[in-house]
């Protein structure tokens, strides 16, 4: 359920150093879940720190501008 979920991501945040991060939704979309730039650099320290991780931080970001989706 999105309960659980909210509750086991709040859990971690706690547990591994962002507790100024707040989560409502698993779809990342809501404007609710909120997070401070500490936290975002504490999460960006631990994805560096995983090598099938952190290779997503040296690609080059993709532009859908333009593109249709259908």
């Amino acid at each position: 359920s999105v309960e659980a979920y909210v509750e086991q991501a709040a859990t971690w945040l706690t547990e591994n150093g962002m507790p100024d991060t707040t989560i409502v939704d698993a779809t990342g979309l809501n404007r609710a879940n909120v997070a401070t730039a500490r936290d975002l650099g504490v999460l960006a320290q631990r994805i560096a720190a995983q090598p099938p991780l952190s290779g997503l931080l040296r690609e080059r970001p993709q532009s859908a501008v333009g593109q249709r989706f259908d």
